[in-house]
């Protein structure tokens, strides 16, 4: 008999797993010692905010044009194990909660309550764990001044 086909029991997280194959034991071993590499999951394309929304949500990926005034709201979403932790950069420099910037841990979200003509440029997400990194990236621009 290989030892594939052998098994073995398997207790994990307190929970017990009936008896597995030994291959598909070293593989549930692997993730849980390894871990696995952030993902984000992005979108292309543009969004236009203009006057008359109150809110511009843009999930990462997308490029955003923008009236100056508007709320902006990046969205990060991402995977990996153990959980990644989100960083927010506008052009390069990191972004913390400050002012008219809230950086959401729960929902890596980045918020901008009342965009301006200096938050023009590239903002990227870079999601780290143990397992490693991954950056996807945004650009915004002002097209306008609103009523606000």
């Amino acid at each position: 008999m290989d030892a594939s086909n052998k098994c073995l029991r398997v207790r994990l997280n307190e929970v017990n797993i009936s008896c597995r194959p030994i291959i598909q034991v070293l593989f549930l071993f692997f993730l849980v010692i390894a871990g696995e590499k952030p993902r984000i999951e992005t979108s292309t394309g543009r969004v236009i905010g203009l006057e008359g929304i109150e809110e511009a949500v843009v999930k990462i990926g997308q490029d955003l044009r923008v009236v100056e005034g508007l709320i902006v709201r990046l969205v990060c979403p991402v995977r990996g194990f153990p959980n990644p932790e989100v960083s927010w950069f506008l052009n390069d420099r990191i972004v913390k909660t400050s002012g008219r910037f809230l950086v959401d841990t729960r929902s890596n979200s980045l918020i901008v309550d009342g965009i301006q003509v200096q938050d023009t440029g590239q903002v990227s997400c870079t999601a780290s764990n143990s397992a490693g990194s991954a950056t996807a990236s945004s650009f915004i621009s002002i097209i306008g001044k609103g009523k606000y």
